[in-house]
């Protein structure tokens, strides 16, 4: 949770305040709970008799933080009077759009260019700048572990030309990347609404609305506890809605005060930060609380401590641990606070746990955000929670979390029946893929297995799959279902470009066949990853051989070049494939020679390298080479 008053003290520590113009924010009002009143009021005093000094001190900062977080045991039911009701998420089916539950998904997705819908888990952070080196070069770090989303604290409400132009560059690094920027406008939250202060937040919504790595509109920073007035943020709200119907306007809440502003947002943030002062299970009590609002939530797991006033960083298993339940709780979105390359986490094997799990949500996300929950599952252990979804190919996704909080005492067996008819296998899916035992009686799926405390486990219950492979072709994993790393496909020697933010990936929202294909995302022309399938067998000379190959691309244009080994195949140089528009995919195939003696002494080694030469993202899958 946060440090009052708002969250310019929490989001910069470095940055010195005066006192006194703060105390202004924070005023009861009459929309918040009585125990927020009194959270306000006891920060007031402390605050006034700090106010001779540079910044609060750490026992008002601490004090509030936690009489705020107890608020959240008392609940938050009293709405406003005076408002207007909730308006549903963004509908709007133009490019760039953001839905939510789309055809009865469980969470986000986005349209495309071409206007193809696939459902998205935005992981990310937030960082405290965009111009400073570190911080510049963020998502280009963290691309590669399957990161999506950014939040820079760079808002204002008065901007310069440099600033909008810092903006664009940013935003349009960002798209080079598919990285989303959770738009902040919190600059604006204790304004007033006259014309001058709508006039300049107009701007600003106007100029970036259509830019397509705009996840969202972040337009207040815990109001609850800043003492905002709902009437100060509904106006614009309301304007930034009438601007922009295709993203989501979100806030942040530390404790249960979003009810209080439920008609002026329509994406829930919950910054529920326990390291040290509780247990991290605590977050699955918050997480619930606010799930019973009804608006898809945002989870903003603590990724800092040994600053802000917070003694420690939580360790590697706790962040897991938070993270897994924010998704048992099915929340939407997660933007940890915060990445800062010289500050948080302090811990760099926290933030490499952090890394792991993106990469873990990244092959999930078919299943949590474009899949639906299974009813009915039940687990015979108090201290075990679980979770199931279904996934495109009809498989389940069943994710176990031990939250006890006694220590390694709360460790031990636990039994989870999963209603799952026909199935032929489990697997442990981030656990090499390992097959599981289980016991099935038609209806339902047992599993007996043993959790450490504050461990997590993925399982997938999968079904008996028609055998449709082509049992001549010579490929290694030609389909990408093979990664025993989560995301990162089997069966290619892989050369990196001079671009970092090139990225290769297994992707489970599209495919022909199988449950994954291949996604090539290059930020330039001729900067991106190079391919080469695994070795085959010894081919004979002059003997012909077919090769083919699905493809498609996000917007139509792109161009991925094949080019075979002249030492193997007699073919006249690179075959370049350009991606029709429209989305739909498309079958490249050519009939190759071998050449008189094949330069094949161990198997035909680097006999095919493959890459998007353009920039932009394309998909590949069923990579295929057989006897003509």
């Amino acid at each position: 949770c946060a440090i009052l008053p708002g969250s310019v003290l929490k989001h910069n520590p470095m940055k010195v305040l005066s006192l006194l113009p703060l105390l202004s924010l924070l005023t009861p009002t009459a929309a918040l709970h009585k125990c927020h009143e009194k959270c306000i009021s006891q920060s007031r005093l402390c605050l006034s008799s700090m106010a001779s000094q540079t910044s609060p001190s750490r026992s008002c900062k601490r004090t509030s933080a936690l009489c705020r977080d107890s608020c959240r045991d008392e609940g938050f039911t009293d709405k406003p009077k005076g408002l207007p009701d909730p308006l549903p998420f963004p509908s709007s089916l133009d490019p760039g759009s953001i839905l939510f539950n789309h055809e009865g998904s469980n969470g986000l997705s986005s349209v495309g260019p071409s206007g193809e819908i696939l459902p998205i888990l935005p992981f990310g952070y937030y960082q405290y700048t965009i111009d400073e080196p570190h911080d510049v070069s963020l998502s280009t770090e963290e691309v590669i572990h399957g990161m999506s989303l950014t939040a820079p604290y760079v808002s204002t409400s008065s901007p310069n030309e440099k600033w909008f132009e810092d903006m664009d560059e940013f935003l349009d690094r960002a798209l080079e990347l598919n990285f989303y920027v959770h738009f902040q406008l919190i600059a604006f939250e204790n304004l007033d609404n006259s014309d001058e202060v709508m006039a300049n937040l107009t701007k600003q919504v106007e100029h970036f609305k259509t830019h397509p790595a705009v996840f969202g509109w972040y337009l207040a920073d815990e109001p609850d506890g800043g003492g905002i007035e709902p009437s100060l943020l509904q106006p614009k709200y309301d304007l930034i809605r009438s601007l922009d119907a295709t993203r989501p306007v979100s806030m942040v809440f530390c404790a249960g005060g979003a009810s209080n502003y439920l008609s002026m947002l329509d994406l829930i943030m919950v910054d529920p930060y326990p390291i040290p002062g509780s247990h991290a299970a605590t977050v699955d009590d918050t997480l619930k609380s606010v799930a019973v609002l009804g608006k898809p939530i945002m989870m903003v797991p603590q990724a800092f401590g040994g600053g802000e006033n917070w003694y420690r960083t939580p360790s590697i298993r706790e962040e897991r641990l938070m993270t897994y339940l924010g998704l048992l709780n099915d929340v939407v979105a997660i933007q940890y606070f915060v990445r800062s390359a010289l500050q948080f986490p302090y811990a760099p094997g926290a933030w490499n746990e952090i890394r792991k799990i993106s990469g873990e949500v990244a092959v999930l996300t078919p299943a949590l955000a474009g899949g639906t929950r299974v009813e009915g599952v039940a687990v015979d252990n108090e201290d075990i929670s679980v979770g199931a979804w279904t996934d495109r190919d009809d498989s389940v996704v069943l994710i176990v979390a031990n939250i006890g909080q006694d220590g390694l005492k709360s460790s031990g067996m636990f039994t989870v029946d999963v209603p799952f008819a026909d199935a032929d296998s489990v697997i442990s899916q981030f656990e090499d893929s390992e097959s599981v035992e289980f016991s099935s009686n038609g209806e339902k799926v047992t599993i007996k297995d043993y959790l450490r405390n504050y461990d997590t486990r993925v399982y997938r219950l999968q079904k008996k799959q028609d055998d449709a492979a082509d049992h001549d072709n010579m490929v290694y994993n030609p389909s990408y279902d093979v990664a025993v790393c989560p995301g990162v496909v089997d069966g290619n020697y892989v050369s990196r470009g001079s671009d970092e933010g090139a990225t290769f990936a297994q992707d489970g929202r599209v495919s022909t066949d199988g449950r994954n294909s291949l996604r090539l995302s290059n930020p330039a022309a001729g900067v991106g990853v190079s391919l080469s399938p695994y070795t085959i067998p010894a081919l004979d000379g002059k003997s012909e051989f077919k090769f083919s190959v699905n493809l498609k691309g996000a917007v139509g244009g792109e161009e991925v070049t094949f080019s075979f080994t002249d030492t193997i195949f007699d073919v006249g140089g690179a075959q370049v494939v350009e991606i029709a528009e429209g989305g739909e995919w498309q079958t490249f195939s050519i009939t190759l020679t071998t050449v008189e003696e094949p330069f094949c002494p161990y198997g035909c080694r680097s006999w095919l390298s493959y890459f998007l030469s353009s920039a932009g993202t394309v998909w590949l899958d069923e990579l295929s080479l057989v006897a003509a």
